[in-house]
């Protein structure tokens, strides 16, 4: 038998005390109770200690824990699960895309139907190219996931958004190889030189000497000298599958090992870059990381040219088609035996290998032009 005082504390027939109540955890109440105090003040004092991991203890934890720190737990599990450069693309696309919806709220009141909705109609209506509104969507499930089995949420939210978020449908057209014009290529670097210095002088680079996207990416503080304004291509970064991008010192052919010579204005861009950047001589000049011991990467060119592109109106072209277009150009003033030579040895290939994947493009121009004059005449 209790004996009722203060409304939520008893004492007890061998004169100790206890607590005896009911505690609101979200829509419910659920009942509070401990003996073994040796007096009123004893129980009273420890009341709101008790009371507080009694709610922590039957409170699930999406109730109470917010988005972003369920984002950091994820980061944390995908870094056993992806390369270093992948990660780090990934948050940037997270935090970008993602985090800053939903920053500041509680997991409950993210991860619902009607919430999620919003955000991918959101997403959808957006300027961004498919392949991107994809990757985001599938990013999204990754999370979901991570928070079902992880038991932030239960299955019945999980399941409804999972289904809810479907891809785009990508229409896949024959690959073209497009060259941009030098209209075109004037819009793309005067906008990056009013908007993205790092992005400006690695496009100014990529366009005007012609390198192999692994060569470009292989670039190091070694690679330049500004004094003889050349840079000595002898090492390209690779994709290896179980190690991601790994640098080399083995280059596609023989005459692939070089030296490009930079125009003064290039070579005075890259110098200024080099002493921006304090890049040193191991330190990769297109760098993903601050630190500059990771190199640009493929995806990484892919995906600015797609957004520039889109942004700019003007024709997507591969990270491949910035070598071509310097190629072109060196083929329509490449006239003698000396100049192909010269050319060919600027890009790595051999005079005939130049000749055989650039002379007919050169020819067809040729022709247009004659064409264009005689129908003017």
């Amino acid at each position: 038998m209790k004996t009722k005082t203060s409304g939520k504390f008893y004492q007890l027939p061998d004169k100790t005390w206890m607590v005896d109540t009911k505690v609101k955890i979200g829509d419910n109440y659920k009942h509070l109770s401990k003996k073994g105090y040796k007096t009123l003040r004893e129980a009273q004092n420890d009341y709101e200690r008790l009371k507080s991991e009694f709610i922590k203890r039957n409170t699930k934890t999406h109730e109470v824990m917010f988005f972003e720190d369920l984002l950091a737990k994820y980061i944390e599990l995908r870094k056993t699960q992806i390369r270093a450069t992948t990660l780090y693309i990934e948050q940037r696309m997270i935090d970008t895309y993602i985090l800053k919806d939903f920053k500041g709220k509680l997991i409950k009141d993210v991860l619902q139907l009607n919430i999620i909705k919003d955000w991918y109609l959101k997403i959808m209506n957006s300027d961004l190219v498919e392949p991107c509104k994809n990757r985001l969507v599938a990013n999204m499930k990754y999370i979901l996931k991570f928070a079902y089995q992880s038991e932030f949420i239960s299955a019945e939210p999980y399941q409804k958004c999972d289904i809810f978020l479907t891809p785009v449908s990508i229409v896949r057209k024959p690959k073209e190889k497009v060259v941009w014009t030098e209209e075109q290529e004037k819009i793309f670097l005067d906008y990056l030189k009013d908007n993205n210095y790092g992005d400006y002088v690695l496009f100014s680079i990529a366009l005007h000497t012609g390198l192999r996207v692994g060569e470009l990416l292989g670039l190091q503080g070694k690679s330049f000298n500004s004094e003889k304004r050349k840079l000595t291509i002898s090492q390209q970064v690779v994709f290896e599958k179980t190690k991601g991008s790994v640098l080399t010192n083995n280059l596609k052919t023989s005459n692939s090992y070089r030296t490009v010579v930079l125009s003064e204005k290039d070579n005075e861009l890259l110098k200024e870059y080099v002493s921006y950047f304090n890049i040193k001589d191991n330190e990769f000049l297109f760098f993903s990381r601050d630190d500059k011991t990771q190199p640009y990467t493929r995806t990484g060119i892919f995906y600015k040219l797609t957004v520039y592109t889109k942004r700019l109106g003007i024709p997507r072209i591969s990270a491949h088609s910035l070598r071509h277009s310097q190629a072109i150009k060196l083929s329509k003033v490449a006239k003698n035996a000396h100049e192909i030579e010269i050319a060919a040895k600027r890009l790595g290939h051999t005079p005939e290998m130049f000749i055989n994947l650039y002379a007919n493009h050169t020819e067809e121009e040729m022709q247009n032009e004659m064409l264009d004059k005689m129908n003017k005449e």
